[in-house]
Formats: structure tokens, C-alpha cells, sequence
């Protein structure tokens, strides 16, 4: 009698497949045309990317920086005079001290707060009153005026060219009192105070022009009437407050050095106007 062999079939093991996702090809840039201006402070060029239009760049030295602008147009001829003449325009900023990229909002923030950091007393004077610069805890309430109410109310990324006056008019005042309905006059006043000093540095380093900030101006008289009249009772504070777009601050001997900068303010304003 034959044996009934039954043959087993071999466990294959459930192997998962994965199949390799090809790496995609970046683009190499490369310039395809080119020619000098002004014994080469001037590079006007055409890519792979831009095909038949003319770019220009320069290098701006007082800013480690390079300037790049399309030209937008396919003529060469045309393409040197308009490199030509964004060149002069940028030269113009250089030499009037004026800054040819335009910064955002949180990049003048933390200048300012760089810029603060570096007054902070040290040694017998670290806290108190001084003569000279601010406490640990000035400055962190700097740090708070700044990047949580500053920053919350206008976007970081905002460029500082697109700031106008109108911005800040009663505004401020509306957004805070919206996120805390509870939030002192006198609060308002030193976030008000605190964000003319940010853009005190904005101006000085002429990343801004005076025009942005003719709401400053009221300042400079509320100040005079500070100096004349001495510092403002808080419980004599009420809503009026709303309708002044920058206030003076509680602490009157900080303020007292500022009022030189918004007297020259008033003026460059009105002789604007």
C-alpha cells in the first residue's frame, strides 16, 4: 500500500515593497548673458530663470548686503540706462545715510531691545532709581511692552515702509482695551511711550521717514505740559485718553531726555507741511 505523501507549501514571509521615490532635480542657476557698468560697480544680467529680461545688482558695503532688481525688459540699451538709474537711487540712500532694504517690524523690535538690554545697571545700582540706564526689571517689562502687545497688534513681518501715522490713531487703545477691558490709563501710557521709543530708533537710523510718525508731534507738546504742569494724577485720567495717540510716561526723568528728539520732530513736521 502506497503512502500518501502531502507536500507542505513553504510559508512565504509578507515582505512590504517600497518602492524608491526618485529625487527631483533642482534647477541649477545660471547666468546665460551678461555685461559691466560704472568700471563694474554695476552687473546687468539675464538667466536661465529670467530667459530674455535684464536683472542689475550692486553690492552695498555699508550694509553686507547685494542689491538685486529686475529690470523688466528684454532690450539691452534700455536695460543699461534703467541699471544706470537704480544705481544712482540707491547711491542716494547710501550717501544720505538712509537704509536701502526695508526692515520689517520685529527686526526694529529687537534692535530696540538690543539696543535696551545693553543699559542695564549693574553692580551697587542694579535696582532702584539711577542716574544712568535701567533695571533687570525695566527691561523685562520692556521685553512684554514689545513682543506681546506691540507685536500682537501690528504683525512682525510688517515691512517699516508700509507704517503709517493712521496705523496707531486710537487703534492701540481699541486693541488693548478689547483683549483686557480692566487695562489701566496709566498702562496704555507706558505701552504708548514705549512703542514712540522703538520708533525713535527707526527714525534716527532713517529706516522711516518723519511723515510716518506726525502722531509723535502731539507728544512733544503733552511733555511741555508735563514739565510746566508737573506729572498727571491717574485718578484724574479718564477716556479722553483714547483720543491721544502717544502719552507721557510715569517714569517723567526717562521722558525728560526724549523731549529734545520730539521738539525736532514738531519742527521737521512743520516744515514739511
Amino acid at each position: 500500500m502506497k503512502k500518501i505523501v502531502i507536500k507542505k507549501k513553504p510559508k512565504v514571509m509578507n515582505k512590504t515593497i517600497t518602492k524608491k521615490t526618485p529625487k527631483k532635480k533642482v534647477k541649477r542657476f545660471y547666468r546665460i548673458d551678461e555685461f559691466e557698468l560704472n568700471d563694474g560697480d554695476i552687473l546687468v544680467y539675464r538667466t536661465n530663470f529670467s530667459g530674455k529680461f535684464w536683472t542689475m545688482s550692486c553690492w552695498i558695503s555699508e550694509e553686507q548686503r547685494m542689491f538685486v532688481k529686475s529690470l523688466r525688459t528684454k532690450d539691452k540699451d534700455t536695460a543699461s540706462e534703467l541699471a544706470k538709474k537704480r544705481y544712482l537711487e540707491v547711491q542716494t540712500l547710501v550717501i544720505s545715510g538712509q537704509s536701502v532694504f526695508d526692515k520689517s517690524l520685529g527686526e526694529l523690535c529687537q534692535m530696540y531691545l538690543d539696543d535696551q538690554k545693553e543699559r542695564i545697571r549693574i553692580g551697587h545700582q542694579e535696582v532702584g532709581r539711577g542716574s544712568t540706564g535701567i533695571t533687570k526689571g525695566r527691561w523685562s517689562a520692556k521685553q512684554t511692552q514689545i513682543k506681546k502687545h506691540l507685536l500682537g497688534f501690528m504683525d512682525a513681518n510688517t515691512k517699516l515702509s508700509t507704517i503709517k501715522s493712521e496705523h496707531f490713531k486710537r487703534k492701540y487703545t481699541q486693541y488693548r482695551r478689547k483683549k483686557n477691558p480692566d487695562v489701566e490709563d496709566i498702562t496704555l501710557i507706558n505701552e504708548r511711550t514705549e512703542i514712540n521709543a522703538v520708533f525713535k530708533i527707526a527714525l534716527k537710523k532713517r529706516l522711516i521717514q518723519h511723515h510716518q510718525l506726525q502722531w509723535a508731534s502731539v507728544a512733544c507738546a503733552l511733555l511741555l505740559v508735563v514739565l510746566y504742569f508737573g506729572e498727571p494724577n491717574k485718578t484724574q485720567m479718564g477716556p479722553g485718553l483714547e483720543d491721544i495717540d502717544l502719552l507721557a510716561s510715569a517714569d517723567v526723568l526717562e521722558l525728560y531726555e526724549e523731549l529734545e528728539f520730539y521738539a525736532w520732530l514738531a519742527e521737521e513736521n512743520l516744515d514739511a507741511g
